[in-house]
């Protein structure tokens, strides 16, 4: 069903719970955008923090485990050498963000990732 949900659980700077020992996205930044959110992923490289295009994101409206209403969202982010699908979520104040890698080189397997967020406190 899409709709607006409670896009707002999702809006803020997440930062992933595993920190900079990921070798995935280590942080997102999500703003609202005319069409659902924008999320801005950055990615931890072999040369350090990397920053993705940001991409826009449908909003889906969704239930949480306790029946309470939230939101979930989609997007791709195509890149020269893969395309990530990005599934974000929040429950119980947790980001969950689920990104499926396809690579376009041959040799490279596709592959699935889930991993956990808190969001930043404003100082």
């Amino acid at each position: 069903m899409t709709g607006s949900g409670d896009r707002e659980r999702l809006l803020g700077r997440w930062r992933n719970t595993a920190g900079e020992q990921t070798r995935g996205i280590v942080e997102v930044e999500v703003t609202p955008s005319a069409t659902g959110i924008r999320v801005a992923p950055r990615v931890v490289g072999t040369e350090g923090r990397i920053a993705w295009p940001p991409i826009d994101c449908r909003v889906y409206a969704c239930g949480e485990e306790d029946r309470q209403p939230g939101a979930a969202a989609l997007g791709i982010v195509e890149l020269d050498e893969m395309s990530v699908e990005l599934q974000l979520r929040v429950n119980k104040g947790i980001l969950c963000v689920m990104s499926w890698t396809r690579f376009r080189l041959p040799g490279r397997h596709a592959w699935v990732t889930r991993e956990l967020f808190t969001r930043e406190v404003e100082p």
